[in-house]
C-alpha cells in the first residue's frame, strides 16, 4: 500500500436531513483529509439532497460527490455504487446518522499505511446521545494497542461498527444486497475467511448517536435482523466457507443473543444508556 494512503469516504443516505450535516462536518474538520467524499442518495424523498449540494460548497472543489438514485435500494446497494466510483486506495465507511473523532482518518490510514498486510482495520465506537456536548471528546492517548481479528471472532460477535471500517478499496468484494442488516458484517467475513488480515484498533474514533440496535433504523426492527443473520450463516454455509456443524452452531448462538438483545431493550426504558460508551 502507498506510504501515502488517499482515503475515499463512503457515505450512504436516505431520508437523513436530520443526521447528514453533522456526518459531513466530522470529515470536514478531519486533521487527515480524504481525497474524496462521495455521498449516495438512496432515493430520499426528504431535503437530504439540497442540504448536502448547500454544504458542498464550503469545501474544496471536487472534494464532495453527490450521486443520487431515483429509487430506494438499501444501503448495501449505495455503498457499492460509492465503492465503485471511488479513486482513493482505501474506504472509509461512515453511514449519514453517525459521525468520527477529528483525527479519525489521520490515525486509521496512518496505520494501515504502515501495516501493508492489513486489508480491514475497525476500532471501538461510542455511543454520543442526541445534543450531547462533542466538545468533551477529548485527546486520543498515543499509547493505544491493536488486536489481531480472526474470521470465527467474526462470526460470534460483531468486533466492530460500520462507521469504524476502512479497507482495501482494490478488493473484488462487495456488500451483499440482499442481506440488508448483515452487509457490512457479510464483506468484512469474506475478507477473513479468504485469509486477510484483520486488526481492531483499540481506541474509540467514531460515535453512533442512537442505541446501536432497537432505537431507530435497520436495527429497529430486531427480528428482521435476527432472521438476515441467520440467512448469513446459511450463505456461509452454501458457499463453502464453514461446515454444517460450525453454522447450527453459529445459528444457535445466534438466537441466544437475539433474546439478549430483545432483554436489553426493555430494560432500556427503564435505566437508559450511558453517555460516550465504548463498543
Amino acid at each position: 500500500m502507498s506510504r501515502y494512503p488517499r482515503v475515499s469516504v463512503l457515505i450512504p443516505a436516505y431520508n437523513s436531513s436530520k443526521t447528514i450535516i453533522r456526518a459531513l462536518s466530522s470529515v470536514a474538520i478531519q486533521t487527515l483529509q480524504p481525497i474524496e467524499v462521495i455521498v449516495v442518495d438512496d432515493g430520499s424523498t426528504d431535503t437530504t439532497v439540497s442540504l448536502v449540494k448547500e454544504f458542498s460548497r464550503n469545501l474544496r472543489p471536487a472534494s464532495l460527490r453527490l450521486i443520487t438514485l431515483g429509487v430506494n435500494h438499501g444501503p448495501a446497494y449505495a455503498r457499492n455504487v460509492a465503492w465503485d466510483a471511488t479513486s482513493g486506495n482505501l474506504l472509509a465507511l461512515l453511514d449519514s446518522d453517525d459521525s468520527w473523532h477529528p483525527r479519525k482518518l489521520e490515525i486509521q490510514a496512518t496505520y494501515m499505511a504502515e501495516h501493508a498486510e492489513l486489508a480491514l482495520t475497525g476500532h471501538r465506537c461510542g455511543y454520543m446521545p442526541e445534543g450531547y456536548n462533542e466538545e468533551r471528546l477529548g485527546t486520543i492517548a498515543e499509547n493505544w494497542t491493536s488486536t489481531r481479528i480472526s474470521a470465527w471472532q467474526l462470526m460470534t460477535f460483531s468486533q466492530f461498527l460500520t462507521p469504524t471500517a476502512m479497507l482495501n478499496a482494490r478488493f473484488p468484494y462487495r456488500f451483499d444486497v440482499s442481506n440488508h442488516c448483515c452487509d457490512e458484517r457479510m464483506l468484512f467475513l469474506e475478507v477473513s475467511l479468504n485469509k486477510h488480515a484483520i486488526e481492531r484498533l483499540e481506541l474509540t474514533l467514531a460515535y453512533i448517536h442512537k442505541a446501536p440496535y432497537g432505537e431507530g433504523g435497520i436495527t429497529a426492527r430486531l427480528w428482521d435482523c435476527e432472521k438476515s443473520e441467520l440467512r448469513m450463516f446459511s450463505q456461509l454455509r452454501q458457499r463453502g466457507y464453514i461446515c454444517r456443524g460450525q453454522a447450527v452452531l453459529m445459528r444457535i448462538l445466534s438466537i441466544v443473543k437475539y433474546f439478549r438483545r430483545v432483554l436489553i431493550c426493555l430494560l432500556r426504558k427503564h435505566i437508559g444508556y450511558t453517555a460516550i460508551k465504548g463498543m
